[in-house]
């Protein structure tokens, strides 16, 4: 996140010269909800200096910008930056267990790549694909053929950053379930166990 900084002299004028000669102006940034390790204080010229720092967490953030001594408090709200999949998360009980032929469900918390929560919609989408991986044993009557693992899949939109998955399979046996973005890269923990 990059903010620009206006130095002014005390009739509030442009301060075009404060980091020439015989100026020489002193900016820092300090505040609890930044990594001080990535911030920058690049001058651009005209007394206008470009910070760039990178939030820790979505909050609002009081940032103090110190300029030759003078400090100036900057209040912020820092919101969840652009999606990643493999910092996405999902919880609920049809992450490890399901029943043959009845619906099952769990939850993904779409997140960025700090691993904070996605507040708004993204209008993303999830690939669920289960794997059978050991077949329950079958009674010897039988004439149950395997067909295909995964009868449907759905996900809706429930608000702040998560996502419903139902889903159903109609074999009863140990399955890996992979869940991606669309770009198919998995979710943090896929593939899941799902007996």
């Amino acid at each position: 996140n990059t903010l620009t900084l206006q130095a002014r002299d005390a009739w509030g004028n442009n301060a075009i010269y404060c980091n020439e000669e015989p100026y020489d102006a002193i900016v820092a940034v300090e505040s609890e909800n930044i990594l001080s390790e990535k911030t920058t204080v690049e001058y651009r010229g005209s007394g206008k200096y470009a910070l760039i720092v990178t939030p820790l967490k979505t909050e609002a953030t009081t940032l103090n910008i110190k300029l030759n001594g003078d400090v100036i408090h900057f209040n912020t709200s820092v919101v969840a930056g652009i999606f990643d999949s493999s910092e996405t998360s999902a919880s609920g009980p049809g992450l490890k267990q399901a029943i043959a032929g009845e619906d099952s469900t769990f939850i993904i918390q779409s997140k960025d790549s700090g691993g904070n929560k996605k507040k708004k919609y993204d209008d993303l989408h999830f690939e669920v694909d289960l794997v059978l991986v050991e077949r329950q044993p079958l009674p010897v009557q039988t004439n149950d053929s395997i067909g295909g693992e995964l009868i449907s899949s759905a996900q809706r939109y429930i608000g702040n950053g998560q996502y419903e998955v139902t889903y159903s399979v109609k074999i009863a046996g140990l399955y890996l379930m992979y869940v991606r973005s669309i770009d198919g890269t998995g979710i943090s923990g896929s593939p899941f166990s799902v007996t």
